[in-house]
């Protein structure tokens, strides 16, 4: 193992559990998805959104799917669940939603790109969390993403659930440049439904405990690289969180560095950089190794672990 890699390692550890200290107000985080329903997450935590599907209404979630995976990034107090990025702000962005009668409308590249651009303009996200996709290109699509981009937002997307029936599959906007696609892990190797396009890193995506949209006051167990998306965009956030001056390019980077390779050395398609989980640390030695590196002092810190 390389020192980048031992030194990525412990800087992974450090940005999710030293306490947040920048501010009341948590990292905006747009959930491009279903919408959200607060029966079970704190409501302080859910700004007021919008709904692309059906403009005039609500963004309460009627599915399910965009509950589950804020609640992934949030937690929830009442039901027991830790999230990856419990002081977040979760900015729910209707994307699909249903009729009156309960069917389904699907989302689409348009409503997608309309999400996405208001994500960064209207709601200031610097994290937008797509836990879904389209199987063709939308030049509507492709385009937003880049200026969601050139505005500094870093964009996280679900790579899809078919590999088992159809591995040729690709899902848009994972497989766009700069994209941090998401593929699921089941412990520490590629969860066999995942998709194998697009793919940056893993994160863990069978059986994850879920908040629900339902009444009843327990957690949900689901699969998917969905919920594998949101617990990146949590990790993310958790970064910007003690990191508010980091770029995305650097966020990538470090994201990336966190991750436990467990394919080929370096990248490979099927789990990109490796898996990344959160972790407990008590290495306190460790702890201020990074504080200090953190506070701009990486040259000397580097010196003396050499030592």
């Amino acid at each position: 193992m390389t020192m980048w890699r031992i030194l990525a390692g412990v800087f992974s550890l450090i940005l999710l559990v030293v306490p947040t200290v920048h501010g009341e107000e948590g990292v905006s985080i747009a959930f491009l998805d279903s919408g959200i329903s607060q029966k079970h997450l704190d409501g302080s935590q859910i700004a007021e959104g919008e709904n692309f599907v059906f403009p005039l209404r609500d963004t309460n979630d009627r599915i399910g799917h965009g509950t589950a995976t804020a609640g992934v990034v949030l937690g929830s107090e009442e039901l027991g669940l830790k999230g990856t990025c419990p002081t977040a702000v979760a900015v729910p962005l209707v994307c699909y939603d249903t009729f009156p009668t309960g069917e389904t409308v699907p989302a689409d590249a348009e409503a997608l790109a309309a999400a996405i651009r208001a994500a960064v303009d209207k709601y200031g996200c610097r994290i937008l969390n797509i836990s879904m996709g389209c199987t063709g290109g939308s030049e509507a699509l492709e385009e937003a993403v880049r200026y969601a981009q050139s505005r500094g937002a870093v964009i996280v997307s679900a790579v899809g659930n078919e590999n088992i029936t159809d591995p040729n599959r690709v899902y848009y906007p994972a497989v766009y440049d700069g994209v941090i696609g998401v593929g699921a892990a089941d412990g520490w190797q590629c969860a066999e439904f995942s998709q194998r396009s697009g793919v940056d890193v893993l994160a863990p995506g069978v059986h994850l405990p879920t908040v629900t949209n339902r009444n009843a006051a327990k957690t949900e167990r689901k699969s998917g690289t969905s919920y594998a998306c949101a617990y990146i965009s949590g990790v993310c956030g958790q970064i910007l969180t003690e990191n508010p001056n980091m770029t995305a390019a650097e966020l990538r980077s470090a994201l990336f560095g966190m991750a436990r390779d467990i394919g080929e050395v370096g990248y490979d398609a099927d789990s990109g950089w490796g898996v990344v989980k959160t972790v407990s640390l008590t290495d306190r030695a460790a702890m201020r190794f990074w504080r200090l590196a953190l506070q701009g002092n990486l040259a000397q810190t580097l010196k003396n672990a050499r030592q």
